[in-house]
């Protein structure tokens, strides 16, 4: 880590954490207040990154813009908090420290620690080098005068159809340094993992409630921290931890909404869904996947009152930035290589033909244990299935769901892959199986606590003061 890389972090965290105090959303847990700052951050400040390579304004002009936006959010989370500071009436809890709560920020910082290791090498191989890091050379030389074109040629970017927000954040690093970084551009990714240890707890924390919440969040992020996935996410600069992330942090903060019915979670909800959807092509796939389960909880349980409130949100805020993204795809002629000939007649008899052979792989991960986090995503179906018959809390409903759904429609993605099978398979697998796990554990964590009997229903408001 050095100057530039820990700026562009500051630069993420603080316009995050100003939305959040600017639009009044303050989680019962701290831990997944600075999980949504990052996501939030990120989302923000890619975005202007990125309007400052469409318009031409130069590093200084993209430098000045970032500059002014991190201000103008800091200013309005300033105000924001102020109003809401005087217009508060109750006294705050006092604040104390759990030991859960130490060994998750303990964790955090475990897995800062070793992204910044990390690091210390340079990125030049692999999907991280022809993927993300080309892109962001690409978009580099486009913020300095190119053509995005040939700027894409150039760099022989891999991909070119695949989301931006990855490349803009690494474009972050360089306009801060004003040069191309080769070793801690990754940081602003690397970041999921702590974001994801953050999320887990926090969500955990406010959906069981409790002390028991609070052990039951640690020791879920516990579990996560062994695994391989989740150490890929905290040390590369891909996009599968913000995938993960995203899908963790939406569904904790729609399920916040459909118990509290509060507006500001609505928008933090809608924003996690639009940083999910940007992140990558499977991203957009699970926030729109979340989008309706989140629709249909709604339908279920108010019937067609549902259309006329937020809920619509969920997902009209998965559809957004896919849409932006695939108009800018048609303009450049890009496309993506899973869907092209998608609609071939012969795609539908491969894909049934290749069931048994897909489904015999996976069994042979999880028979072998080489994905650890595939029982999670297995356990997922009989979690949302019990949900939906004892109306199980929101935090239960909405994260069995969506993961099981998500793990059905990553195993359609394997039926009709173009590429060879066992390959893209052993390669893409424990990728896709990570984008899921948090969301499952905590859905699985939450249950556990209801079926013990601590509180573990997160139909009641959560509470408004900082208080895990």
């Amino acid at each position: 880590m050095d100057a530039a890389s820990a700026v562009a972090a500051l630069a993420i965290l603080t316009t995050g954490a100003s939305f959040l105090a600017a639009v009044g959303a303050r989680p019962s847990s701290r831990a997944l207040f600075w999980a949504t700052a990052w996501a939030a951050g990120a989302l923000l400040t890619g975005l202007v990154v990125l309007g400052a390579v469409a318009a031409g304004l130069g590093v200084g002009g993209a430098r000045i813009a970032v500059g002014a936006s991190v201000a103008a959010w800091a200013v309005a989370g300033v105000l924001g908090a102020a109003r809401r500071r005087a217009a508060a009436r109750a006294t705050p809890p006092p604040f104390r420290v759990r030991p859960a709560q130490v060994f998750v920020a303990l964790a955090s910082l475990a897995a800062l620690a070793a992204a910044a290791a990390f690091s210390t090498g340079p990125i030049f191989e692999g999907d991280e080098a022809d993927i993300w890091a080309a892109r962001a050379h690409a978009l580099w030389a486009a913020l300095r005068g190119a053509d995005s074109a040939e700027a894409a040629a150039r760099y022989a970017v891999e991909h070119p159809d695949y989301p931006p927000l990855n490349p803009a954040l690494q474009l972050l690093t360089y306009v801060v340094a004003g040069d191309m970084l080769h070793f801690v551009a990754r940081l602003p990714m690397q970041l999921s993992g702590s974001a994801i240890a953050l999320g887990v707890y926090g969500a955990v924390a406010t959906a069981a409630g409790g002390r028991a919440g609070g052990v039951a969040g640690a020791l879920a992020v516990a579990a996560l921290l062994g695994q391989e996935w989740f150490r890929v996410a905290a040390q590369s600069g891909m996009s599968d931890g913000m995938v993960a992330a995203g899908l963790l942090l939406a569904a904790a903060w729609w399920a916040s909404w459909r118990d509290g019915r509060r507006r500001r979670d609505a928008a933090c909800a809608a924003l996690m869904t639009a940083f999910l959807a940007s992140s990558k092509h499977e991203g957009a796939l699970l926030a729109t996947l979340l989008g309706l389960v989140v629709l249909a909880a709604e339908l279920r349980a108010r019937g067609r009152d549902a259309l006329r409130s937020v809920a619509v949100l969920a997902p009209l805020s998965a559809l957004v930035p896919p849409a932006a993204h695939v108009a800018c795809l048609r303009r450049l002629g890009a496309s993506n290589d899973m869907v092209e000939g998608l609609a071939a007649p012969d795609r539908a008899a491969t894909a049934v033909a290749r069931i048994p052979e897909v489904a015999a792989l996976t069994w042979e991960r999880l028979v072998s244990l080489s994905e650890a986090g595939g029982a999670l995503v297995v356990a997922a179906p009989i979690v949302a299935l019990l949900a939906a018959r004892r109306g199980a809390s929101s935090a239960v409903l909405i994260g069995a769901w969506t993961a099981a759904l998500g793990g059905a429609a990553y195993f359609a993605v394997f039926l009709l892959t173009p590429r060879e099978l066992r390959w893209h398979f052993e390669s893409a697998a424990p990728r896709l199986c990570g984008h899921l796990v948090p969301t499952a554990l905590v859905a699985l964590a939450t249950a556990a606590c209801a079926a013990a009997g601590t509180r573990g229903d997160a139909r009641a408001p959560a509470a408004t003061v900082e208080a895990d």
